[in-house]
């Protein structure tokens, strides 16, 4: 039986006595609980239903008694004595449900027949009480009496029934009792019958299991600790738990000799391969150390052949010096001089020739008289050949011979795979290179002396280029410093003279309103005269500005889509009336295809272009006309023309090629009759080149000129407009008054622009409110109500940059309109006051209608009329 088997037993039968033995407790505990019950439940109820009987018949006879003894009672209660009655009954039959013994039911027969005699005598008497009247009246106390005789022989009756039920109590009661004792001994008893077979039990399976561990234990006692022999195995007896701890233990040991095996094994393997490792870093030294093919196979084959157990060897390397490739023997070792063997084979030739072919290796049984192994004590016929091909790059570049006494096998074989296969072809093929390149270094030399001249040569005429680079990056370097500091001087230049020219031009314009008509005639012709110098001052810092920025390549030009005929009908409005004055004829020809076309150019720069022609055409031209031509060119039909002729005085030949320079003039004396600046021309030419154009002159002294602007267009120029846009005028900018107040802070250092702007201001209704700078600007809009600011830029302290972003910070009049004017007219002028905060920009000198139209634009709640 198992172990495992006995176990299951032994507490079966522990828990089967455990079962019984409960169960006997549990009978014998059911049996006392039955017989406490029949006690308290059967036999003590029956008693106090007897009581309870004799209890009611008592209260019968007593409201008899009473109403008997009591003179103010008349009359016995009837409902009383049956309500009594009736419970009596009930109990009599309660009692006779519970009484089983026949005496007992006996004893209740009799008292229930006692009861019903008294039942009777009751109700006769109740009837004589209830009829009769008075103490004295004997046949009523006689009945009381006999009633009371009747109930006492009840009640005795009653007496034997309940004394009967009670000996029967006590009878079972000392029944039970012994019942109780009987079952301590019971149960004591049993529970020894239980303790010794559950110790019998235990002891049977102990022993058997002690049997089996010692069996185990002595053999583990045996097993000493670093054994490396054979383990010893434990013998199974018989088939348990503790047998296949013994067969897990013999799988233990058979497995610890199997990996002690393994270890062994790859202990061998490991010494193996660290054997190779270390003598393939040691033939790796010979390839580094030795440059020379010869001394690198001496050295490699008295490396090699020891180490393998061989006992001689001889090594061929490939020389591609012949017409045909042949392997040639580079080195030998115990070679026998003597022998006629052959020193060189071609591709399948022989032995060495056929693993060369084969690129396989080759190992042979050595015949007799084959080779033979000397040394001082004698000599010997290896048995064993092995031919090796080494390959660099599936190339077979050298064969590797070897004879010995015993076959090369094991770490031996592995280490003449790893050198032949790998590293040994690289280092042959490297000697190999190396020697070409020494040869081909050798006749390089020659070369290179002739070289050597050239090369001085060159380095001469390298230095020389070096130092006209560094002069020419010297010169870039100035050139581009004086292209900023013109730059900076020119935006300064600029500032400096708008700001005054600004006050002029201002306060020249009101002037010129006459709007009080206190002027004269000549008072009026003299703000005439200031206006138009001062434009004339503000278009010839503007040229200065354009070419400043052309020369800086700074100029941007903007395209955009636009009729034909709107920059051709502005020339018409401007220059018509001037024509008119000075009793010219303009003649304006337009091709008729070109009317309803659109173009995409700087329409801007196209302006000023024509406006400068324009304006040296009327300024030269004392009589006669001036023409504006516009057509396709007849060559390039994507190319336009724009030709202004007149019949001024003309250009003479040596004059036309220096008119597109800056500042040259037509009149170069001091006497000249004809004013200008000679900086037109320059800026028109300039910005035709931009716009990939042209300007040239055809002209003859007194006899007029002609200048032809071409500019390229895109093969979309031609797209029709509608037919209304033919008839496109552009209406003059009419300025309202503002009927309602608004008010405008004025910001600017400079005490003649907030003059002349607050005047202009102020004619237009409009509350002009001054600060100086912008810190007093900030105090201005924190304590007064502004509907918009006009901000100059520099300013002292703080300037309208940094005023412009502290206002836009605030939470208050953060989103107040703001208006920048600025003297500077540069480029990114514009960007920085819109980065800034500004919402809209206007450069000095102002001009009151755009300046009024933008205030207009921007005021919250603007008039529309």
């Amino acid at each position: 039986m198992t172990f495992r088997n006995r176990l299951i037993a032994g507490f079966s039968a522990i828990l089967l006595l455990i079962t019984i033995f409960s169960a006997i407790v549990y009978y014998l505990g059911n049996t006392l609980d039955t017989k406490v019950d029949n006690i308290v439940n059967d036999r003590y109820t029956k008693v106090r239903l007897g009581e309870k009987i004799l209890a009611n018949a008592s209260q019968i006879q007593n409201q008899i008694n009473l109403t008997t003894l009591n003179p103010s009672m008349k009359a016995v209660d009837q409902r009383d004595l049956l309500l009594l009655s009736s419970q009596i009954h009930e109990d009599f039959t309660h009692l006779d449900d519970l009484t089983r013994l026949t005496e007992g039911k006996t004893f209740l027969k009799k008292a229930r027949e006692s009861f019903s005699v008294y039942e009777v005598a009751t109700q006769k008497t109740t009837a004589l009480v209830n009829e009769s009247s008075g103490l004295n009246d004997n046949a009523r106390l006689m009945s009381v009496y006999n009633l009371e005789m009747v109930r006492k022989a009840f009640a005795d009756d009653m007496g034997q029934y309940i004394d009967f039920q009670e000996d029967v109590m006590m009878t079972t009661s000392n029944n039970a009792k012994a019942s109780i004792e009987r079952s301590k001994l019971i149960i004591v008893g049993f529970w020894l019958l239980l303790v010794f077979l559950a110790l019998l039990i235990g002891s049977n399976v102990m022993r058997g299991a002690l049997r089996s561990i010692n069996r185990i234990s002595s053999v583990m006692d045996d097993f000493e600790a670093g054994h490396h022999g054979a383990l010893p195995r434990i013998t199974i007896e018989e088939k348990d738990e503790i047998s296949d701890i013994a067969v897990a233990y013999n799988r233990m040991a058979d497995a610890l000799e199997e990996r002690e095996n393994r270890e062994k094994l790859y202990q061998q393997e490991l010494e193996t391969e660290n054997w190779i490792k270390t003598n393939l870093a040691e033939v790796a030294s010979i390839y580094q150390d030795n440059r020379d093919m010869t001394a690198l196979s001496e050295k490699l084959l008295s490396k090699i052949v020891p180490l393998v157990g061989a006992s001689c060897a001889s090594l061929y390397v490939m020389d591609h010096s012949s017409e045909t490739p042949m392997y040639v023997r580079s080195g030998t070792y115990a070679w026998d001089i003597r022998s006629d063997a052959q020193s060189s084979f071609v591709h399948g030739e022989g032995l060495v020739g056929q693993c060369a072919k084969e690129a396989k290796l080759l190992s042979l049984r050595v015949p007799e008289n084959y080779i033979r192994v000397f040394s001082g004590t004698g000599s010997a016929q290896p048995e064993h050949l092995l031919l090796l091909p080494i390959c660099h790059n599936t190339e077979v570049i050298a064969v590797l011979e070897l004879a010995s006494f015993q076959p090369v096998e094991g770490g031996g074989m592995t280490l003449l795979s790893e050198i032949t296969n790998h590293s040994l072809g690289t280092s042959i093929r490297n000697l190999q290179y190396q020697k070409h390149v020494e040869q081909l270094f050798s006749e390089s030399q020659t070369y290179n002396e002739e070289l050597q001249v050239q090369s001085e040569e060159l380095l001469q005429q390298q230095e020389a280029l070096r130092s006209l680079n560094e002069r020419l990056e010297e010169q870039v370097k100035i050139s581009e410093m004086n292209s900023r500091y013109k730059s900076e001087f020119l935006a300064n230049m600029s500032h400096e003279l708008r700001t005054p020219l600004n006050s002029i031009l201002v306060l020249a314009q009101i002037l010129r309103e006459n709007k009080d008509g206190n002027m004269s005639s000549k008072q009026c012709e003299y703000a005439e005269t200031m206006v138009m110098s001062g434009n004339q001052l503000l278009n010839l810092i503007n040229d200065i500005l354009d070419l400043s920025k052309i020369e800086a390549g700074q100029m941007t030009l903007l395209e955009e889509s636009f009729p034909l005929q709107e920059p051709i009908q502005e020339l018409n409005h401007q220059f018509l009336p001037m024509m008119d004055r000075k009793g010219l004829t303009f003649n304006l020809l337009m091709a008729e295809e070109l009317k309803a076309m659109s173009v995409s150019l700087d329409k801007q720069r196209l302006l000023q272009i024509l406006r400068n022609l324009l304006s040296n055409a009327l300024k030269f031209t004392e009589s006669g006309s001036v023409t504006l031509r516009v057509y396709i060119h007849e060559e390039d039909p994507f190319t336009l023309g724009f030709e202004v002729t007149d019949t001024g005085i003309g250009i003479s030949q040596e004059h036309q090629l220096g008119i597109f320079e800056a500042f040259r003039q037509v009149e170069s004396n001091t006497s000249r009759k004809f004013g200008g600046t000679g900086l037109g021309l320059a800026i028109s030419q300039e910005l035709a080149s931009l716009m990939g154009g042209s300007i040239t002159v055809r002209s003859s002294l007194h006899a007029g000129s002609t200048f032809l602007l071409t500019l390229p267009v895109e093969g979309t120029y031609c797209a029709r407009l509608p037919e209304s846009a033919a008839a496109l005028e552009i209406a003059p900018l009419h300025v309202h008054m503002s009927e309602q107040t608004f008010s405008i802070l004025l910001v600017d250092d400079d005490m003649r622009n907030i003059y002349s702007l607050s005047a202009v201001l102020e004619e237009y209704n409009y509350r002009v409110i001054c600060a100086a700078n912008g810190e007093e600007a900030l105090s201005m809009l924190e304590t007064q109500e502004i509907d918009l600011v006009l901000m100059d830029i520099m300013m002292p302290d703080m300037d309208g940059y940094e005023a412009m972003r502290v206002i836009r910070q605030s939470p208050v009049f953060g989103k107040i309109p703001i208006i920048a004017l600025t003297a500077k007219a540069m480029k990114e002028d514009r960007d920085l006051c819109i980065e800034a905060g500004a919402d809209d920009y206007i450069s000095k000198p102002v001009r009151l209608d755009k300046l009024l139209s933008i205030i207009q634009v921007w005021l919250p709640g603007r008039n529309s009329s």
